[in-house]
């Protein structure tokens, strides 16, 4: 199935109203789908009057001073049925004043539009009957794997061709409610948190980010809800650690260890959305993978009582001390060592009792009991290229074979947070290592 030929949202001309700040602005648009990607609002020529050029300049020149301003847009279809736009933002913008027309031209890019097929008072408090269906592209999949969550079934299928171009594989995550009462405004928000842990952990499988597109609500099997968002295509960017003809273990993963809990606990989340970030250099795409790794070091740091190599106590009153007057004797007998010198060394002291990067990342490994005796030794090389890539802008290697070594510590770094992701979720098993040419190896555990 081709992504631009669901049908379901073909929504014809439609009317509404633009709103912001307590202003609005009447409209009448269509949705179409260009050529780039993504879905836009085209929308018929407005009158050029006060109110619409000062709310629509204002908006525009909101976006071109990055401060960007999002409104809504409220309305209906040809067919009666209610939509709403959210996070809408202007994507083009111009006046057809000079060509005598007296019209401005817009057209509105979005975060979120949904598409109500029933009035809200066929929505009951409970989900019983409802499943829910979230469609992405780039999506592969055998089969259709399928695991039990307290929300429902969770069921995926996806393209099983690697030949099909990736604009065309249309892959579906579907929660089908379970059977105990809960009211359908909890239900489907929880089923949003759900399947975007089980699109990040696929994700895992693939080697770029899974997001979903369009959503599309059923009770007892008659559409009601459609949901769409538009998203970039994925881009290929990292080896897949697991195999996308044998997905059941991540979904597994998703479905039973990625929790709520181990989330806020651990910040894996947001270092998945690092991970699997798109760039082009082997520097950028080494400094995306250390942002995920320090974001996991400071959320663990965050949960223990003290950063501190000593205690901050005795180190204020007797190591900082002993050692302050220490560098004051050295000072008096060198003439060389300047009061400001001496100075600088005194303010700098505080520093010996804060944990380096490389032992906050230690910790972090220890705690967790993540496995890496074997990569050990390049882990304070790993820390070296950050700081060279940060503060100078590029990697210098201590001798030739410079696109060697920075291939060689990317591949650790890359080792280094798959086995991180792994032993969070719990997982237990074999996996594709970075480190050992996508070797299929078991992960060892501590």
């Amino acid at each position: 199935m081709k992504w631009t030929d669901m049908e379901f949202l073909e929504l014809g001309q439609c009317q509404g109203e633009l709103r912001y700040e307590g202003e609005s602005l009447e409209l009448s648009f269509t949705l179409e789908r260009p050529e780039t990607g993504g879905l836009l609002l085209s929308v018929a020529p407005i009158p050029l009057t006060d109110v619409s050029l000062q709310l629509l300049h204002g908006l525009y020149r909101g976006n071109s001073n990055r401060r960007i301003p999002a409104f809504s847009v409220i309305g209906s279809t040809g067919a009666g049925h209610r939509l709403k736009v959210d996070h809408a933002r202007l994507h083009t913008y111009g006046s057809g004043y000079e060509a005598g027309q007296n019209v401005i031209n817009i057209s509105i890019s979005f975060w979120r539009l949904e598409l109500f097929l029933v009035p809200d008072s066929e929505f009951s408090n409970s989900s019983s009957g409802y499943s829910v269906e979230y469609f992405s592209r780039g999506q592969m999949g055998y089969g259709n794997p399928s695991a039990q969550h307290a929300l429902g079934q969770v069921a995926i299928s996806g393209e099983v061709s690697l030949t099909t171009p990736i604009d065309e594989r249309v892959g579906v995550v579907v929660v089908q409610a379970a059977k105990q009462r809960t009211k359908f405004d909890v239900w489907l928000p929880a089923c949003d948190q759900l399947v975007s842990k089980v699109l990040l952990t696929l994700s895992l499988a693939h080697g770029y980010r899974l997001s979903w597109e369009l959503q599309k609500v059923f009770v007892h099997g008659s559409l009601c809800l459609v949901r769409a968002r538009p998203q970039s295509l994925p881009v290929s960017m990292r080896a897949a650690v697991f195999h996308y003809l044998d997905l059941q273990p991540a979904l597994n993963l998703a479905v039973h260890n990625y929790t709520e809990e181990l989330d806020e606990e651990t910040g894996l989340g947001v270092a998945l959305t690092w991970f699997l970030g798109v760039a082009q250099y082997a520097e950028a795409q080494f400094l995306q993978m250390m942002c995920a790794l320090e974001h996991l070091v400071d959320v663990y740091r965050s949960t223990q009582p003290t950063s501190a190599v000593v205690g901050k106590l005795l180190f204020k009153k007797k190591i900082r001390p002993e050692l302050a007057s220490k560098l004051e004797s050295m000072a008096s007998d060198e003439p060389e060592f300047t009061s400001s010198q001496l100075a600088a060394l005194k303010r700098a002291l505080g520093n010996l009792n804060r944990k380096s990067a490389f032992q906050g990342v230690i910790d972090m490994l220890d705690y967790y009991g993540v496995f890496y005796e074997d990569i050990e030794a390049y882990l304070p090389k790993v820390v070296g290229m950050r700081n060279n890539v940060v503060h100078r802008g590029l990697f210098k290697a201590d001798q030739s074979g410079e696109d060697d070594e920075v291939a060689k510590l990317r591949n650790v770094l890359e080792e280094l947070l798959v086995r991180v992701f792994l032993t969070l979720l719990d997982y237990r098993g074999r996996y594709a290592s970075p480190l050992s040419n996508l070797e299929s190896v078991e992960l060892v555990r501590c």
